[in-house]
């Protein structure tokens, strides 16, 4: 029995990993139940016109100092990405009768500036996003845009990379959703990347779209944390699940309806029999939000006996030939059975503590061997960096999602193999007591991603 800390890179609908789903009167758009239709065009945010903005003086717009202090731009909708060391920023006279513009200058690589987080604007498909100003300076190699996977990088709309003013317009669509409306910071950023040293004066950001005539947002299952895991029949605990920051905090009550290997009509009570029963959750209304009705979480599998690895069924594959730490280009691994491999959904590491480092493991790649001996050190990978408090003794796993592999279609289908085909699992900037990895071809569902990648997530779970 195992207490354990899931990991998982990935926030999909495919192989069994539910998120959520959104609905008619939702942000992504979809079936969800409670919905109202009364939608009508809206003006989300016009920056040239907010009450906040243009009530600013002009000059420097200091960051906050301190937990809940507010940030350079008080209570309006849009809020910094960075802090003082990043990025500054300073009101400043606006074009024409505008009172004021929002200057910002960035003093780091990664991509300060200015955050329009999801949880108050509440995006929706369709919506049109429109971002007008100038650009002051620009040094060689950097860039202004509109990135829609905060923490990570995809630009939307423009790239700007020289002086002189500029336009960023984009519609976002049913891909811009996934990214938007999942991960630990949900929303779109206008940023500064690449080299230091942007100067940028923004006269207006605009978000135009369709929202209910009342006012009030629609709860979705992607606003929720929580982790759906195989249980043992008898001992099933109930899915807790709770609200993120900036949404709905009304009243929660949880469904568990029998959809396979038994007969179970919706309940509120904790099934313990086992088969596979469907989870839904009503959640009532709260200031700002309506209520809503069955939202999605996913499948919950109750099995007779979970035995000795993570997941029901997980095949042990060990560690000492195909898995390895360091460079592929170094002595690469001996190949890993390949159709265990293309047969599993996830890879689960599984670690004991870290090797001294107790706020995270690092990062992980996995290569295989696409055409005869010819690897690539950036052909399958996981983000860089995966950090989490942990004990020296603490059991963590890793999940990965196989098809968060890049280009993971293209290998699991390639025929043209000159030798047999093989996979090398590899592990890069380790920090972790590897223990052993894991093959299953079982579903595994955790809740919303929390990563700033928008492919981690981290929640405590009970023992095993």
């Amino acid at each position: 029995m195992k207490k354990i800390w899931l990991i998982m890179l990935a926030a999909l609908l495919a192989f069994g990993l539910v998120i959520g789903c959104g609905g008619d009167d939702s942000p992504g758009g979809g079936g969800q139940q409670g919905g109202n239709d009364d939608l009508v065009e809206t003006t989300v945010f016009d920056l040239a016109t907010d009450e906040i903005i243009q009530a600013f003086s002009l000059g420097a717009l200091p960051h906050g100092s301190g937990a809940g202090a507010p940030g350079p731009f008080g209570d309006a909708l849009i809020i910094e990405a960075g802090g003082a060391s990043h990025i500054s920023y300073e009101a400043v006279k606006g074009p024409g009768d505008q009172a004021v513009s929002i200057k910002m200058t960035s003093n780091e690589t990664w991509g300060p500036g200015i955050d329009l987080p999801h949880s108050a604007f509440n995006f929706r498909q369709g919506d049109v996003i429109t971002i007008k100003g100038e650009v002051l300076t620009m040094p060689t190699g950097a860039k202004l845009q509109l990135n829609r996977n905060i923490g990570s990088e995809h630009s939307i709309g423009a790239e700007i990379n020289e002086t002189g003013a500029f336009e960023i317009k984009h519609t976002l669509g049913a891909t811009d959703m996934g990214d938007v409306t999942t991960g630990a910071q949900t929303g779109l950023r206008l940023e500064c990347r690449a080299v230091i040293g942007v100067v940028v004066r923004v006269d207006n950001i605009t978000v135009v779209g369709m929202r209910a005539a009342d006012g009030l947002a629609t709860p979705e299952a992607s606003h929720f944390n929580f982790l759906i895991r195989n249980q043992e029949a008898g001992d099933v605990d109930g899915i807790v699940i709770t609200p993120r920051s900036g949404f709905s905090t009304g009243a929660i009550t949880v469904y568990y309806t029998g959809v396979e290997g038994t007969t179970y009509a919706k309940s509120a009570t904790v099934p313990q029999a086992v088969g596979k029963y469907e989870v839904t959750f009503d959640v009532a209304a709260a200031e700002g939000f309506r209520a809503v009705e069955g939202l999605v979480a996913g499948i919950l599998e109750v099995v007779e006996e979970l035995g000795d690895g993570p997941v029901p069924g997980a095949i042990d594959v060990g560690i000492s030939s195909p898995i390895r730490f360091g460079s592929i280009d170094d002595n690469p691994p001996e190949n890993l059975d390949w159709d265990l491999f293309v047969s599993s959904k996830f890879i689960i590491f599984e670690f004991e503590g870290s090797n001294g480092n107790r706020d995270g493991f690092g990062g992980f790649q996995v290569a295989t061997q696409y055409e005869g001996d010819g690897y690539g050190w950036n052909q399958y990978s996981s983000p860089d960096w995966t950090g989490f408090a942990n004990e020296v003794d603490e059991t963590t796993f890793w999940v990965f999602p196989m098809n968060k592999l890049l280009k993971y279609d293209e290998i699991v289908a390639f025929d043209e193999w000159e030798d047999e085909p093989g996979a090398k699992i590899i592990l890069n900037h380790g920090f972790g007591n590897l223990v052993t990895v894991w093959l299953t071809d079982k579903n595994i569902t955790l809740g919303t991603p929390m990563h700033g990648e928008g492919w981690l997530t981290k929640t405590l779970d009970g023992s095993y």
